[in-house]
Order: structure tokens, then sequence, then C-alpha cells
């Protein structure tokens, strides 16, 4: 299991996690995923979401989370996306590539996902529910003392 500083630190040093070797250069280049500000920031999200939790010290999955990752595109969860937006926005940058064409490619990328979740719909489960029908009953939950502070 993760602490939270292993995990920024992880997120610091992802490009070992990657098999292509240009674009385990590039996040070698750029340290990772993130800032060290945006990477706690991130964790902290997580935690809200109810994503992962805290348990000992240790970060752990929760089941919402672990369903969400195995709900998604292998692509949302390979650090190798990153990677290439990185070269993208570096030729931008060095005026290299038009903006258009980054946006472009950005734009296939996000039809191709929305795609695939259009065939996967009512394949991905939340402890063994469709994931819209567990997530509405889950959000329909008050949060303990919701009441108590209504009243007031």
């Amino acid at each position: 299991y993760y602490t939270e500083g292993t995990l920024i630190e992880d997120m610091g040093s992802v490009a070992k996690y990657v098999q292509n070797t240009k674009l385990k250069a590039v996040l070698k280049e750029n340290s990772g995923i993130g800032t060290a500000a945006t990477q706690s920031a991130t964790i902290e999200t997580l935690k809200t979401r109810g994503y992962i939790k805290v348990e000992r010290g240790k970060l752990k999955v929760s089941d919402l989370g672990r369903s969400i990752v195995h709900g998604l595109h292998p692509l949302l969860v390979n650090p190798d996306i990153t990677a290439k937006w990185e070269v993208d926005l570096k030729k931008i940058a060095e005026g290299k590539m038009p903006l258009s064409d980054f946006e472009d490619s950005v734009n296939r990328f996000v039809e191709y996902i929305l795609s695939w979740s259009k065939d996967k719909k009512g394949q991905i489960t939340i402890d063994g529910e469709p994931a819209k029908s567990a997530v509405q009953k889950k959000s329909r939950k008050k949060p303990a003392g919701a009441r108590k502070r209504q009243a007031s």
C-alpha cells in the first residue's frame, strides 16, 4: 500500500511504468505527472470523493474507486497519454505544431473514449449494481449529522 508520501514519489517517477523510450524520457524530463502541489491536491480530491481512504496511515482504494478504474478505458489510466500531450505542448511552444492540430487530436481522443464508453454502457458495476443506480443511491444518503445542521 502507498502512503501519501510514497504515492507522490511514484507520481514523480511514473516514467518507470512506461515502455516507450521516447515517452519515458518526456516523463523523466517533466518529473512525472503534475507538480508537488497538484499531486497533493489530487490525493485530497480522491479522498474527498471517496475513491481512496486512509487506514492506519496507508492509502487504500475504496470499492467505488476500484469500480471506476476498472470501468475506464486503459488509455485513461496509463501515463503514456500524459507524456504524448507533453510532447505536443512542447512542439506548440516551439512553433513546430499548430495549436489547432493538438486540439483536433484531443477532440478525436475524447470522441474515441466516449464512443468506447457508450459501447460499455451497463457493464460497469459498483457493489454488484449498474454504476448509475449505485452512484444515485450513494448520493441520496445524507452525511451523518446533516439533518442537525439543516435544522439549525
